[in-house]
């Protein structure tokens, strides 16, 4: 008897490895995950894909982006360039990450290597107008 299994094309292009190299990228989804480290923590989880950059062959490449709770003060760059506005250096509260979706942002990609797997690491953001 058969065993038939399916992979989809986003599965497909997520073990794609890309030129490194500056890349227009869509939130297509953001979601919230228990830490992996830290499983009383949360992390919230950016999926961007790909839509265009150094090679036309990546369009459709999704990347994961991971911004732990107990670190958000790391993330002020991506925040900032992907609501398009600055943060006050007085904090924030109650900032609604669902908005991002469907927002694009520019990104330096680079590989690197997880786990012993070679992956696309975003190193950077840059506004959309650069």
């Amino acid at each position: 008897m058969p065993i038939n299994v399916s992979i989809s094309k986003e599965q497909m292009l997520s073990t794609k490895i890309v030129q490194p190299g500056v890349y227009v990228l869509n939130i297509t989804d953001v979601y919230q995950q228990p830490g992996a480290k830290d499983p009383d923590s949360m992390t919230n989880v950016v999926k961007l894909v790909i839509e265009s950059g150094p090679d036309a062959s990546t369009v459709g490449v999704p990347i994961l982006y991971y911004m732990g709770e107990k670190n958000m003060q790391y993330q002020r760059e991506f925040l900032e360039i992907a609501f398009g506005r600055k943060l006050s250096d007085d904090g924030v509260s109650n900032l609604d990450i669902e908005l991002l979706k469907n927002r694009k942002v520019k990104a330096y990609i680079k590989n690197g290597e997880f786990n012993g797997r070679r992956r696309n690491e975003i190193q950077g953001f840059l506004p959309l107008t650069s």
